[in-house]
């Protein structure tokens, strides 16, 4: 974060700068009309990697589809009821390649970080949810391809 005229904290992202509140980045926005999973992929032209990442933490928790009013991110997450990790990885992808302050190599290993962390979630506190354990494996499987593509 930068201070400009010391008005307040600006947040570089999306090629341009935005005003932050200090509670979230403009570039957590959902742009108008956005209430699917799909649209938020499409809007971000996501690789497939991290594009079916980000759908599969979606159906993880439920459908694709949220409510209208949702006009920032941090509403999508709190709609699935997301738990840290899988809202930290949300978010990573989402900012993906889309700021200034964080590169695409840094997101991608903290997307693998959460994806271990939530493996190790599940496998001590819901050992039987075979379906979400190999989930989580496919998704750390797709992002070490990622981080190996960055890595050249």
């Amino acid at each position: 974060m930068t201070i400009i005229d010391g008005s307040g904290p600006t947040v570089v992202g999306m090629q341009q700068k935005e005003k932050s509140d200090g509670s979230t980045a403009g570039y957590y926005d959902l742009p108008l009309n956005t209430i699917c999973v799909e649209d938020l992929i499409a809007y971000r032209n996501m690789n497939y990697g991290l594009g079916l990442i980000f759908k599969m933490i979606v159906e993880y928790e439920g459908d694709t589809y949220w409510p209208t009013d949702a006009t920032m991110l941090q509403d999508v997450i709190s709609y699935y009821d997301m738990n840290a990790q899988l809202g930290e990885i949300f978010r990573a992808i989402f900012r993906f390649g889309h700021v200034q302050h964080s590169e695409e190599l840094r997101d991608a290993k903290k997307i693998k970080f959460y994806l271990n962390a939530e493996l190790s979630r599940l496998r001590k506190y819901d050992p039987t949810d075979k379906g979400k354990i190999k989930d989580v494996v496919l998704m750390l499987e797709l992002i070490e391809k990622e981080i190996l593509r960055l890595s050249e």
